[in-house]
């Protein structure tokens, strides 16, 4: 019996390894980006309004005429600043990013300013 418990554990932790293999911390995103390395798909620069969305968790998000998009990085800026304003932003798709809030696309924001 403890012989089919430990095969039962071998075999979930497998399992669990071989999902978990393909993500990644945003950290490894930000060195990525300040280094320079190509490997995202797409970047975007647009105009758009920022917010604060508060179901789930809580996030900021930018919505375009487009689209709308999660910010990954918001802690890295003064959202207050910039939250329920037109702002112009250049950003990078993370289209691999993992999130629960099923609002849009993840975006690394690169630069942001407030429109006039």
């Amino acid at each position: 019996m403890l012989c089919l418990y430990r095969v039962f554990c071998l075999l979930l932790c497998s399992l669990l390894c071989i999902s978990c293999s393909g993500t990644r911390a945003i950290s490894e995103y930000n060195s990525e980006i300040s280094t320079g390395d190509k490997k995202y798909q797409s970047s975007i620069q647009a105009e758009g309004i920022l917010s604060f969305k508060s179901f789930e968790s809580g996030f900021y998000a930018i919505d375009t005429e487009d689209s709308q998009y999660i910010i990954l990085n918001a802690d890295e800026y003064d959202m207050s600043a910039f939250k329920n304003k037109t702002v112009y932003f250049e950003a990078v798709i993370i289209e691999d990013a993992l999130n629960i809030y099923m609002y849009g696309p993840s975006i690394q924001l690169l630069v942001i300013k407030v429109v006039e």
